[in-house]
């Protein structure tokens, strides 16, 4: 439990913390650009591990039985986090529309994994990020005025739309290599 909690509030407070008053600016004139960038980085990925390995090291405790049709629906749900993730790397007309891709891409990731499983710790962990990318997103607002809308081609929405399908597909594959768990287990297979 002390890997969930520290990787929890690494990750998390590195991320929310230069979003009070001036704590970003004072960090970047202190240490540079780059010196912040770097250990921003590295306390986002030690925090990641840590809470990830505490995630899996988390004993069970069984809250509710999601229903097979719900599991299903985590996989369409999955679909979209993936095209919005995609969405976030290149010029596209999606991209433009929906303006924080990345972190719309998270909280269907977090909320697509909460409902499909019925444990304390999944909830908790899958939840916290959803609570976060919320919170990121309002916080971006505030801070930043919308991007000026560019004139893209129909054709690099195509382009996103083929890619998150290959994403989709090699991520249905190596996600029972990296949770221990299948995703074809959502069909009773």
């Amino acid at each position: 439990m002390v890997y969930f909690i520290v990787g929890m509030v690494l990750f998390f407070g590195v991320h929310l913390v230069p979003n009070m008053g001036n704590v970003r600016n004072n960090l970047i004139s202190k240490y540079g650009e780059n010196g912040y960038a770097g250990a921003y980085a590295l306390i986002a990925l030690i925090g990641l591990v840590l809470y990830s390995i505490g995630y899996a090291k988390a004993e069970f405790v069984f809250i509710y039985e999601p229903s097979a049709l719900i599991k299903q629906f985590t996989m369409v749900l999955m679909f979209f986090s993936i095209f919005f993730l995609v969405a976030m790397f290149a010029p596209n007309n999606i991209g433009q529309k929906v303006r924080h891709p990345m972190l719309i891409a998270v909280i269907i990731w977090g909320i697509a994994h909460c409902v499909a499983n019925g444990d304390l710790w999944s909830l908790v962990f899958f939840f916290g990020f959803v609570v976060f990318s919320i919170f990121k997103i309002v916080s971006l607002n505030k801070r930043n005025k919308p991007p000026v809308k560019k004139s893209i081609p129909w054709r690099n929405d195509f382009i996103v739309f083929v890619i998150a399908c290959v994403a989709y597909g090699v991520e249905a594959y190596f996600h029972q290599y990296i949770s221990g768990m299948p995703v074809w287990y959502l069909f009773g297979a």
